[in-house]
């Protein structure tokens, strides 16, 4: 699911780059027809792999666990930094621009719920995110769960090994910190 959306988010900035492609025009084209229009509008290394059906390759990945509190947040909040990560991080590693994705997926109602329950004694009861207090604690589970099955991946056209200690030390850094470093044409790896 991961891949699809990192695959996703590019064709969107791609569509974007195109600028003349609406809501309707994109419901009506085919996979094969939408890739098709989006190369001649706005060529990307990306659109070129999936069209020769030559998938990127999952480099790293580290679980929300283990990174700290508010740790690559700018990833899935700042569409545009990622981009300038994504290439600065393409050019530091020997890629084109486009070839390094990022993708550290945001859904934070994981347990997102609107159920009407029976009890054993005949009630019937709403049970939402909110939980039914003394009872079940959902908020508390769904944010336990959200932080286990969150992940921090790259993807890149070709394999390649990455040092999983910097990936996670830029993740760590700040947004504002990581566009400076940007702003100046410092390396994103080492700081």
């Amino acid at each position: 699911m991961s891949r699809l959306i990192v695959v996703l988010l590019a064709l969107a900035g791609t569509a974007q780059a195109a600028q003349d492609l609406d809501a309707a025009a994109l419901a009506a084209f085919t996979d094969e027809g939408l890739l098709h229009d989006l190369a001649g509008r706005a060529p990307t290394p990306l659109l070129r792999s999936l069209r020769e059906r030559r998938l990127y390759k999952r480099a790293f990945e580290c679980p929300a666990a283990h990174l700290t509190q508010g740790a690559a947040e700018w990833i899935a909040d700042d569409r545009a930094l990622t981009v300038a990560v994504e290439n600065s991080l393409a050019d530091e590693l020997g890629l084109e621009a486009g070839e390094f994705l990022l993708d550290y997926p945001v859904k934070t109602q994981m347990l997102g719920l609107d159920l009407l329950v029976q009890r054993p004694y005949g009630e019937v009861k709403r049970l939402t995110a909110a939980g039914w207090e003394g009872a079940i604690n959902l908020p508390k589970i769904s944010e336990e769960f959200y932080q286990s099955a969150r992940w921090l991946r790259v993807y890149t056209a070709q394999r390649l090994a990455i040092n999983p200690t910097k990936l996670i030390a830029l993740a760590s850094r700040s947004a504002h910190e990581v566009r400076a470093r940007i702003n100046q044409g410092k390396s994103l790896l080492d700081w």
